[in-house]
């Protein structure tokens, strides 16, 4: 996919606080384990300047930040998952963090 048509994910809500707990469950019911480069693949949008570690360290609770990709990658309490529902018009990246879902919609 040329970076053109690349889609943009924006960060939505977290489990915490989910605006629509009935598609937050959905989600986690029916999304599947990604690798952590298929997130950072989806996630980044060159044009904007924004990366995938920006966008996930401007999600995540509690002050965790992490300061390179290197990082990320290397931390156990991170899981990354997608969903791809047409029915429910759900295109999401969720990026799991100590047993907290932070959900991230294309735009």
């Amino acid at each position: 996919m040329s970076q053109q048509t690349k889609k943009k994910y924006e960060y939505v809500y977290n489990c915490v606080a989910p605006s629509d707990s009935s598609e937050l469950e959905y989600i986690i019911d029916n999304m599947r384990e990604v690798t952590v480069n298929t997130v950072l693949r989806k996630l980044s949008v060159k044009d904007l300047n924004l990366t995938a570690l920006q966008l996930i360290n401007d999600a995540l609770m509690y002050n965790l930040r992490f300061k390179s990709v290197k990082q990320l990658k290397k931390d156990w309490a991170m899981r990354y998952y997608v969903l791809k529902c047409s029915k429910r018009n759900l295109d999401v990246v969720v990026v799991k963090n100590s047993g907290i879902e932070y959900v991230f919609k294309s735009v």
